[in-house]
């Protein structure tokens, strides 16, 4: 359950940038406003852990920022490498289809020029 938790949590918080952050700049990138935010996240994430780590006395020292590391902080990881996917597939996608329209426009263009 608080594996599932910090999932959606950072789910929510990302695809809520994203949404403000599209509202406001309309030529933004959605995969690099996802990348930055889980970034942040994930750079949050690692010095809070750290800092639990190194600051907690007591029986039980450190434990949360332990369970930060292992739990919760390969969500923003694994979810970088899933936006850096998606982002490579829709960029040799376009390609793709931006050298077809060129080779289709040059095909059909074959007609002698007006005089």
């Amino acid at each position: 359950l608080f594996v599932a938790a910090g999932l959606f949590t950072m789910l929510f918080v990302s695809f809520g940038v994203l949404t403000l952050a599209r509202k406001l700049w309309k030529t933004v990138s959605p995969y690099r406003v996802f990348a930055l935010v889980n970034g942040c996240i994930g750079l949050a994430v690692l010095i809070y852990a750290i800092y639990d780590i190194k600051t907690d006395t007591g029986w039980f020292a450190g434990l949360f920022g332990v369970m930060l590391l292992v739990f919760v902080l390969p969500f923003p990881a694994v979810l970088l490498v899933i936006d850096f996917a998606v982002w490579l597939f829709h960029k040799i996608q376009k390609r793709a289809h931006a050298s077809a329209a060129v080779r289709e426009s040059t095909e059909t263009d074959n007609s002698p020029p007006a005089l």
